[in-house]
């Protein structure tokens, strides 16, 4: 007995000195080595979205290294309260976000961080399909009842579709008409779609890719026609760009030295996406595709509003913001704007950027990078071909936007002065979605002479028109008009009375359309 006591008592002393000897020789080595150099650690949460597969790479780990700066990625399972809640405390140097995600989940922690730039912009890589049994155009969907949509909460997904919602009228909030199928990912989504167990849903890339191979299903919307919607951008916590400045600066250059390098070596970049995201190499052109990373003379110059040269800088990214706040207010997440003082550069810091944007221009990065000298104009008032009426009718439609009712003055095409005010929220609608071209179609009351009723109802739509294109300055070419009379009356609500359903007859209606 003696003997086992005293033989359990060495190896236990044995053990424990293997132990102390390890963390030793750790501290020993991390001492002796060169891992005793690093300067930080930058720990960035993030998650499984492609976008953000070049700030996790090993092209961005070892740029950054040898800056004597180590990057941790921690991927939170997409958890933006969890994550906003860990840039406060410190646990997290740095984030990722959508830039609606941030401004509605760290209003809780006071908006403890700062946009350094923008990562990424969804460019068809999100998408809402349907059933084609269902619905051809997203009209098509208005005044069904028992309608089911899939999407994930708490994702781009849920942003679109409640982008969607909002500027189209359609009701996916009242129970009525949608019950909403919350769903564990873009790939449930679509296994539910294809399963018959709902009739829309929202779906990321490579999903859209898939679920449009199949020839029952049919995109309704997507992110390649939308502008200022689904934006990525790193944020750092604002006390360390303070305290650290020169850390924030090495990551900041670190990354676009990274993103050129995959720019430039395309096989090494999806090599780094299918590292990432674990999706096949089949699936990871229609991943790409579908996502506009954003290089570092663009961010300067389309982006953050960094002048350089002849080109007049612009800062879409103030747009971004406004458009993300007015969504989340519109949608009830917020009764005003959220953001301190409601200003929205309170959330942005390019100081380290236009350092490193300021050194690349002056040729002391290590790769040249070549300044943007034309930025495509994509703003309400950008210029479009001309159409004949023929190619106009072949377009098709993507569905008609919500606006505030544009009313006349009784049996005459002036517009109401009350309601001119419409066209504003409207042409704010326009600017999200800037390659679509616009029908405008003017329709009379249900009473009165079916020919003075189409013309009336004609030259109300061509006062509507007339409003946008002088008041906006929306391209003509953009804008087809022309009325209906009292044809295609408006859908009646269930329980609506009949004198406040006829009282909607008269109206005019923009619908959206493209190839």
């Amino acid at each position: 007995m003696k003997h086992i006591i005293i033989g359990g008592i060495f190896v236990f002393l044995l053990i424990a000195g293997m132990i102390g000897y390890k963390f030793m020789d750790d501290a020993a080595l991390t001492a002796s080595s060169d891992s005793g150099n690093i300067r930080a650690t930058v720990n960035i949460g993030v998650d499984n979205w492609a976008g953000y597969s070049v700030i996790c790479s090993t092209e961005m780990r070892r740029i950054s290294l040898e800056q004597e700066v180590l990057v941790k990625c921690h991927d939170d399972g997409a958890d933006y309260p969890g994550r906003m809640a860990k840039l406060k405390s410190g646990d997290l140097e740095m984030a990722v976000a959508t830039v609606d995600g941030y401004i509605a989940t760290a209003e809780a922690e006071d908006y403890p961080a700062s946009i350094l730039f923008v990562i990424d912009e969804s460019q068809g890589g999100d998408a809402i399909v349907a059933n084609i049994n269902v619905a051809k155009n997203t009209n098509d969907l208005k005044g069904k009842q028992g309608l089911r949509i899939a999407y994930t909460p708490d994702s781009p997904s849920a942003t679109l579709a409640t982008q969607w919602a909002n500027d189209f009228n359609i009701p996916i909030n009242d129970p009525t008409f949608f019950t909403i199928v919350h769903a564990n990912g873009s790939s449930d989504a679509l296994k539910k779609l294809l399963n018959g167990e709902v009739d829309v849903a929202v779906l990321w890339e490579p999903d859209v890719s898939k679920a449009l191979a199949n020839s029952n299903i049919i995109k309704l919307l997507g992110t390649e026609n939308t502008k200022n919607l689904i934006v990525d951008v790193l944020l750092a916590n604002e006390r360390y760009i303070k305290s650290d400045p020169e850390i924030v600066r090495i990551i900041t250059e670190s990354y676009f030295l990274a993103l050129h390098y995959y720019s430039t070596n395309p096989d090494e970049f999806e090599k780094a996406i299918m590292q990432y995201t674990n999706v096949k190499s089949d699936q990871v052109a229609a991943l790409k595709d579908g996502i506009d990373w954003i290089s570092l003379p663009r961010n300067a110059a389309e982006w953050l509003g960094i002048n350089h040269g002849n080109v007049k800088a612009r800062r879409q990214i103030l747009s971004t913001i406004d458009t993300a706040v007015r969504l989340l207010v519109n949608s009830g997440v917020f009764a005003d704007n959220p953001l301190p003082g409601g200003n929205p550069l309170r959330i942005i810091n390019s100081t380290p950027f236009t350092k490193v944007f300021t050194a690349a221009m002056n040729g002391q990065l290590p790769v040249a990078f070549q300044a943007v000298t034309q930025i495509k104009d994509t703003s309400v008032t950008r210029k479009f071909k001309k159409l004949s009426p023929g190619r106009w009718t072949k377009l098709k439609e993507v569905g008609s936007l919500r606006i505030e009712a544009i009313t006349f003055k009784r049996g005459t095409a002036i517009l109401s002065p009350e309601r001119q005010d419409s066209f504003v929220n409207l042409v704010e609608m326009l600017a999200t979605y800037p390659h679509y071209r616009i029908k405008v179609v003017g329709h009379s009351g249900r009473r009165g002479n079916k020919q003075a009723n189409m013309d009336l109802s004609k030259q109300r739509s061509l006062a509507a028109a007339r409003w946008l294109m002088n008041e906006f300055g929306i391209d003509k070419h953009r804008i087809y008009a022309y009325g209906v009379g009292n044809q295609n009356p408006p859908m009646r609500n269930p329980g609506e009375k009949k004198r406040a359903w006829s009282a909607r007859w008269p109206r005019v209606e923009l619908i959206l359309v493209g190839d």
